[in-house]
């Protein structure tokens, strides 16, 4: 019997993720993906790959990628990137539960694991088009150095594979790259090792120079847009720190643990992330610097928190603070056994992870008799403008352009279509004139309004009203997609 338990205990983590795939088999593959996770593709407009180098914001290494990707699948390069990323966070389930097991034991470790799984901000993004998984991953894999970087023995810069692998994650983003130095840091300390003894260390990762100008750009940039403003740390005043931080904590839980976060009782989760800190557990203090010292990051407006994927990457220390508590409670095996199966139950019926769908092909079909009339004008708001492109393409075919940096993209073949952005007043401007003009009779809207919001899209409407363009008819589609008619 004991055996049987054994056995069954042994291969549980392999339940947790056939139910981490019916989770996002909920999710996964949509027949649009939304415009967030779209406008990843842009890079895969661009002909030649020297006019790519500078794409990717704190994820060139991922960009380009993208675009080898697409190279090789143009036509489904989307769920090719999909697929990608779900097999990163499976691989990412395995690497953290191992983790876990070495720093509490297996009952703990397959709690914890599990509790990673129904985490709806992870699942979402498991199935992106974006480098968040592979976030996830790494600061796991980077944590689990750090743990057996104190063992004798280890010798990260004599393991080339080992560096390796730290070298290609360390470059797929910037803040896997801030996060691996601070550990390089952390284990420098201790160790007192002397700076020859990783010169050759320090070759192989200078392809991470390439970050260099993203770093001063970050720097330099007096503020994030206004998107993120609610996602730092004020310091204009004590109570707006203590408001803000209070604040910021309860977004992040809620994004990690969704129903299983309440609000009410937050405090009791912030003392239980420090009860090994109480006790001096060297592991949980080391883990609690890194999230302490991207905190300072937000604090100073370097890094958002608390906007959901940018937490994803710290998720995997929190989780380390939960395992080293339970551990260091020395509960009950079977309490913890039978809390591990009824956590598997309650999140199979309450987790149920939402991916914003905004489907941008019915639209594209319904305004598919307009496309290339001399008579229509089709006007997606700037933010519809990846999917629009990018899914016209594929309807309508596609041309090359030559922008005025000489770089070849590849532009969807519709000749009557143009971007409103309201921040853009020369755009909009020309875009006043053509409507003045009357030489379009019918004009598309293409945009979205969330309920209880007012989606650009209606300061569209203002400038036809302002050119004499009657409203027609307005069609509703997934989560607030809007295609607004007018006419002359």
């Amino acid at each position: 019997m004991k055996n049987t338990a054994i056995k069954i205990q042994n291969n549980f983590i392999y339940i947790i993720s056939l139910l981490y795939i019916f989770f996002i088999s909920k999710i996964s593959f949509p027949l649009n993906f939304q415009q967030d996770d779209i406008s990843e593709l842009k890079v895969a407009n661009f002909q030649d790959f020297v006019c790519v180098l500078d794409q990717g914001d704190n994820h060139p290494i991922f960009s380009y990628s993208i675009w080898l990707i697409a190279k090789a699948f143009p036509e489904n390069t989307e769920y090719i990137i999909s697929v990608f990323n779900i097999v990163i966070s499976i691989v990412a389930i395995f690497a953290l539960q191992k983790l876990i097991l070495k720093l509490s034991n297996q009952i703990i470790s397959l709690l914890i694991t599990l509790v990673f799984i129904s985490s709806d901000t992870f699942l979402v993004y498991s199935v992106s088009l974006k480098q968040y998984s592979i976030e996830v991953l790494g600061c796991i894999i980077f944590v689990s150095i750090l743990t057996e970087s104190f063992k004798e023995g280890f010798n990260l810069f004599e393991n080339y594979k080992l560096v390796l692998i730290c070298f290609v994650l360390s470059i797929t983003s910037l803040p896997l790259l801030v996060l691996f130095s601070l550990i390089l840091l952390f284990i420098l300390y201790k160790r007192q090792l002397k700076f020859q003894s990783f010169y050759k260390f320090l070759v192989i990762f200078s392809p991470a120079l390439l970050f260099i100008p993203r770093i001063i750009s970050k720097i330099s940039r007096p503020t994030f847009r206004n998107y993120w403003s609610d996602f730092f740390i004020q310091t204009s005043s004590v109570a707006e720190f203590f408001s803000s931080s209070i604040n910021i904590f309860n977004l992040m839980m809620d994004n990690y643990f969704g129903v299983f976060y309440i609000q009410k009782i937050g405090i009791l989760y912030f003392l239980f992330f420090l009860y090994p800190l109480i006790l001096k557990d060297w592991t949980s203090i080391r883990v609690f610097s890194l999230i302490g010292i991207f905190i300072i990051f937000n604090i100073g407006g370097f890094y958002p928190l608390g906007a959901g994927r940018t937490d994803l990457i710290l998720f995997p220390l929190f989780l380390i603070l939960i395992s080293r508590s339970l551990f260091f409670l020395n509960l009950n095996t079977l309490l913890i056994q039978i809390s591990l199966i009824f956590f598997l139950v309650l999140s199979s019926m309450l987790v149920s992870p939402y991916y914003k769908i905004e489907s941008m092909t019915p639209i594209l079909k319904d305004v598919s008799k307009a496309i290339n009339s001399q008579e229509n004008l089709i006007i997606p708001m700037v933010e519809q403008k990846h999917p629009f492109e990018y899914y016209s393409k594929k309807m309508f075919g596609q041309i090359f352009e030559i922008e005025d940096t000489g770089c070849k993209i590849l532009k969807p073949n519709i000749s009557n279509y143009l971007v409103f952005d309201p921040d853009y007043e020369t755009v909009n401007s020309e875009l006043l004139e053509i409507l003045s003009s009357g030489q379009y009779k019918d004009v598309y809207l293409i945009g979205i309004e969330l309920p209880g919001t007012e989606g650009v899209i209606r300061q569209a409407e203002t400038l036809l009203v302002k050119s004499n363009y009657n409203f027609v008819s307005q069609n509703l589609y997934d989560v607030g997609m809007l295609l607004i008619r007018y006419s002359k």
